[in-house]
């Protein structure tokens, strides 16, 4: 009897030392953060990513180990993809319009950026009139399909990505350029400033979904626990910096009008 407990507690021990050795050297789950004219690059932005992946980690119990990247250049986002398929990211409501069905993208939480429940663009101008061929800089301009669907012109302009808007807002008030296309959170910022103050809303958008956090195709465990992590980082006063490196006051669960922005399998707009 003894040489059998002898023999279970050493075979115990061999089903812990496997399942802690699983743990630690299982793949990490790859995640992207893809948000076209935001501040950084990707080597800056690596520790926050860094320190992303082992919040998420660690908040897991190790269940699961997580690896992120950051881009805010379309083509080296491109390029990433081509060689690692993500677990999931968080991505520009722009990309996501035009990238969901090519990628398989699925809402999973969404962004509170300064807490906003939603996003709103503004058109900025010197005047009212919009003349045709008019040039328009912003940050989401460089998904330029998605941004034509979202913003009803009523003549033929042109779209320029730009990641100074200030610089774009100050151009607009020499006449040096059309107008401008900010966020709900880029106008906030900057509309007491002397750039922005003086120039006229031309247009506001309806409600927008915030920048969403997707499953590049079906959510695996692995991104399902991340999503519920996420959405509880708010309430944990330990990711509080991190929040604020990730420019956002916390995270949401998914927006359930999210998948009517996506364009048609033909590239059109939604209906």
């Amino acid at each position: 009897m003894k040489y059998l407990s002898r023999i279970t507690v050493a075979f115990l021990a061999v089903v812990l030392c496997l399942s802690a050795w699983s743990i630690a050297f299982a793949k990490a789950t790859d995640f992207v953060m893809i948000m076209p004219g935001q501040p950084g690059s990707t080597e800056e932005a690596a520790p926050v990513m860094k320190a992303f992946a082992e919040y998420l980690t660690a908040k897991n119990d190790g269940h699961f180990t997580y690896s992120g990247a950051y881009y805010n250049e379309l083509v080296l986002a491109k390029d990433h993809l081509s060689k690692v398929k993500p677990g999931f990211g968080i991505v520009s409501l722009g990309y996501y319009m035009e990238n969901a069905r090519k990628y398989g993208l699925e809402p999973l939480a969404a962004t509170l950026p300064h807490g906003y429940t939603y996003d709103a663009w503004w058109v900025l101008t010197k005047n009212k009139s919009i003349e045709k061929n008019a040039d328009f800089k912003g940050s989401m301009l460089y998904t330029a399909k998605a941004a034509a669907c979202l913003l009803p012109f009523p003549v033929e302009v042109h779209f320029h990505g730009s990641d100074r808007p200030m610089k774009a807002a100050r151009d607009v008030a020499a006449g040096t350029l059309d107008g401008i296309v900010a966020t709900k959170v880029q106008y906030e910022a900057g509309k007491a400033l002397p750039a922005v103050k003086n120039l006229v809303p031309y247009l506001i958008t309806k409600h927008l979904p915030n920048s969403p956090v997707v499953s590049f195709g079906k959510a695996s465990p692995a991104a399902q626990a991340a999503a519920r992590v996420m959405i509880e980082m708010k309430n944990d006063p330990e990711a509080k910096d991190l929040l604020s490196l990730l420019q956002t006051t916390g995270f949401a669960p998914a927006d359930p009008a999210l998948p009517q922005f996506r364009l048609n399998s033909d590239g059109r707009c939604p209906q």
